[in-house]
């Protein structure tokens, strides 16, 4: 008999091998599995300037960090503001000469620390290292005065070990010049239809940039996220401020998708208004949970208000996090907030466990979300760290003044294992082997793990 032929004897022979092998290489606790380690930078440090030209803040990856040819998944946030209502603070992250976002608003001639007026930068981006160029986050005053920034994020999540369509999937757009000018109520910025191969929970991370080019208090911009034909969360929008603005919109989930085909979409238009609003920058990130050894997190759709006010801070969601062994995470922290009181802010922040633990999370990022109907902003801060035992994460919140102003709804907490899951070992092929019928069929055979564990 030849091993290999269409025969139920050497099928079953076949899938005794794999079993076996499958057992010498994954025992029930794997050690030595694969782990992810992200770039990353933080400060929460207020920095100011009167500079006209963009000038480094003191959040950076170097470009050493960023291998050449590999790819990573971008996470960016900061909060900025101007002591002064004819000021224009400007926020940018840069990649070389490569612009990845910027935002731009109004500044404010109320709030302490400046750097809660007016305005948060956010969003994803997909980049390719080249390996010298570094990654910034750069700031100035657009139009004189101080500039002010603040809870500062840059976090880099290597792909290499991950399969492109397979693992994750995106589609994004760049550059400064408008994608979409429009007058609808909504019009689609980005669209993609994603066959995925298997039904489960897929992270699923969208951002874009919007304004008002000539506009007015009687204008806003307004952007949703659409899967699978349900638009996602909550609308969020923004008044116009100044032509110079330029807002940011961002989501992120921990989604349950079907097998087969799921579309993603990034919806803008008019919230209110009938000038044009133009949008750029949009992007849909897609990635598969099981790719990863642990993903959870914490929602709530209900709203939420406070009374708090800066500098104290409300537990809005918490999320407790075990890890298997001592692993890095990324935490993934949003929520949609309002005020009802004009030229107020809202606040959110990310914290570890206690306030005396020195790698929990102080940043915070601020928007001004009041006047108009539907103007709601979208808050996001990311961060990474290395754990070694559980964890408790909260979603902080605040606002700039007192009185029961400050509503947030949407929330999402989400605590993200760089670990890869414990991968197939991979039996390589035996060929095909005759014997005499009655004698014994004897070779050797081989497997390969992409954990790289060794079997005892």
């Amino acid at each position: 008999m030849l091993l290999g032929q269409t025969s139920k004897k050497a099928g079953s022979i076949a899938a005794i091998l794999a079993t076996l092998v499958t057992l010498a290489f994954c025992p029930a606790e794997a050690q030595g599995r694969r782990q992810i380690t992200p770039r990353s930078s933080f400060s929460n440090t207020q920095q100011a300037t009167g500079s006209t030209t963009l000038i480094n803040s003191d959040v950076s990856i170097t470009g050493t960090d960023l291998a050449s040819g590999s790819s990573y998944l971008l996470m960016y946030s900061a909060a900025y503001g101007s002591s002064d209502a004819s000021n224009v603070p400007e926020v940018v992250v840069s990649y070389g000469s490569t612009t990845i976002g910027a935002g731009a608003d109004e500044g404010s001639a109320s709030g302490t620390p400046e750097a809660m007026r007016i305005g948060s930068l956010c969003g994803y981006y997909v980049l390719t290292g080249d390996g010298v160029s570094a990654l910034r986050i750069r700031y100035r005053t657009a139009s004189g005065g101080t500039a002010y920034i603040k809870g500062k994020s840059l976090v880099a999540v290597p792909l290499d070990s991950l399969t492109l369509n397979s693992d994750y999937w995106y589609l994004q757009q760049n550059g400064d010049a408008a994608v979409v000018t429009t007058t609808s109520a909504f019009v689609d910025l980005i669209t993609t239809s994603i066959n995925i191969p298997e039904a489960g929970q897929y992270v699923v991370l969208m951002s874009a940039e919007g304004w008002t080019p000539t506009g007015s208090a009687s204008q806003g911009e307004a952007f949703r996220s659409v899967v699978n034909s349900v638009t996602q969360k909550s609308t969020m929008a923004k008044e116009w401020e100044d032509n110079r603005g330029r807002r940011s919109f961002s989501y992120a989930d921990l989604l349950t998708l079907s097998a087969g085909t799921n579309t993603f979409d990034i919806e803008v238009g008019t919230a209110q208004g009938t000038a044009s609003k133009s949008f750029r920058r949009g992007r849909i990130v897609v990635i598969r949970a099981s790719a990863f050894d642990q993903v959870v997190a914490s929602g709530s759709d209900v709203t939420y208000s406070t009374t708090t006010a800066y500098p104290n801070w409300s537990n809005y969601l918490t999320r407790t996090y075990t890890p298997v062994e001592s692993e890095r995470v990324v935490v993934i922290a949003n929520t949609l907030g309002w005020q009802t009181v004009d030229a107020r802010s809202v606040l959110m922040r990310l914290r570890g466990s206690a306030p005396s633990d020195t790698s929990y999370f102080s940043d915070f990022v601020s928007d001004d979300a009041k006047d108009i109907t539907v103007d709601r902003s979208m808050l996001s801060v990311f961060g990474t760290e290395l754990v070694s035992s559980s964890r408790t994460y909260s979603l902080q919140v605040s606002g700039e003044s007192t009185g029961p102003n400050n509503s947030f709804q949407y929330g999402d907490l989400i605590v993200w294992s760089m670990t890869l899951a414990n991968a197939t070992p991979v039996l390589a092929a035996i060929g095909p082997r005759s014997v005499n019928e009655g004698s014994n069929l004897s070779f050797g055979v081989s497997a390969s793990d992409p954990d790289g564990t060794t079997p005892a």
